[in-house]
């Protein structure tokens, strides 16, 4: 199968708009119900912040879907205001030129939301082309596609090293070209791979290597090995651009790519941004004081179509 790496700007974004109802109803007392780090100061900021980010890729000429204004089948329409992390569109499937892949989630409260990606994929014409089986947990936070023959991978908290070989069967089949899938271990506080490491172009790797264990899975047709991730970017001719762990956990890595080294990021992270920018990186930054109480970032809350 074909992918697209990362690094390439989108034509379409699916996001869905926070469901303020369910969202004011997160407090201290529940935050593990609803997967949160803290619950939500103002939704009011936090419905604004995320039309912010909408709006800032819209100037950019990317299509933005907003799925929950969408005319969905049931049970999709009703699931959608139900579900307080579903303004993280990028979790629950994912879209290949060929098709939608439907994954499954790893907690049990958003374990309806690939039912509403699948309706949505089904609304835009989109065919499925796969659906992750009961008993393997992957998040699309977990899957960033290097280059055209390299894809990155990461589990622990919410994809498992069984869905990272699910998806080695899935995309690596004997007619493709041969392949690399490369599994990283991340640190069980910072949930998926995108809040740790980002592809920006074809050579450069942004990342906060703390969250990342040093050695990585290494998949090639009929082959698993173990080697050292440093070593490997430097073989692939990857350059490392590193970030302190600070700004990592406030996901700095977890940005939009638009294209021609054009970003869309979080201010807050502003150590990151600088050295973007210093390198020839157009960073648009948006606020996200409030939307990063989710635990996600820029990233998290678009699914390329």
């Amino acid at each position: 199968m074909q992918w697209i790496p990362e690094y390439h700007r989108p034509s379409r974004i699916a996001v869905c708009s926070p469901a303020l109802d369910i969202l004011g109803q997160i407090t201290t007392a529940n935050l593990p119900k609803f997967l949160f780090r803290e619950p939500p100061s103002d939704l009011r900021h936090f419905a604004t912040q995320h039309t912010q980010l909408c709006a800032t890729t819209q100037h950019q000429g990317v299509q933005v879907i907003d799925i929950s204004e969408m005319p969905l089948p049931e049970p999709a329409s009703t699931l959608i205001r139900q579900s307080p992390n579903m303004f993280f569109t990028r979790d629950s499937a994912i879209c290949l030129p060929q098709g939608g892949i439907i994954l499954r989630m790893a907690t049990q409260e958003r374990a309806q939301e690939p039912t509403v990606m699948e309706s949505v994929y089904t609304a835009l014409g989109i065919p499925i082309i796969a659906r992750i089986p009961e008993g393997i947990s992957i998040e699309g936070g977990d899957i960033i596609f290097a280059k055209e023959d390299i894809l990155f991978m990461g589990y622990g908290p919410r994809t498992s090293l069984v869905g990272v070989e699910y998806i080695r069967d899935l995309l690596m089949g004997t007619s493709d070209p041969l392949r690399e899938i490369v599994a990283l271990q991340i640190s069980p506080e910072r949930i998926n791979l995108d809040g740790v490491l980002m592809l920006l172009s074809p050579s450069l790797v942004l990342a906060d290597m703390s969250a990342i264990h040093s050695k990585a899975i290494l998949y090639r047709r009929g082959e698993k090995t173990s080697v050292e991730f440093r070593e490997y970017l430097r073989q692939r001719g990857f350059d490392l651009l590193e970030i302190p762990r600070s700004e990592g956990f406030m996901l700095a890595t977890n940005l939009v790519h638009l294209g021609g080294n054009k970003v869309v990021a979080y201010e807050h992270n502003q150590k990151t941004n600088d050295q973007l920018e210093r390198i020839g990186f157009t960073v648009l930054r948006i606020p996200g004081d409030e939307l990063v109480k989710g635990s996600g970032g820029p990233r998290c809350m678009t699914n390329v179509i």
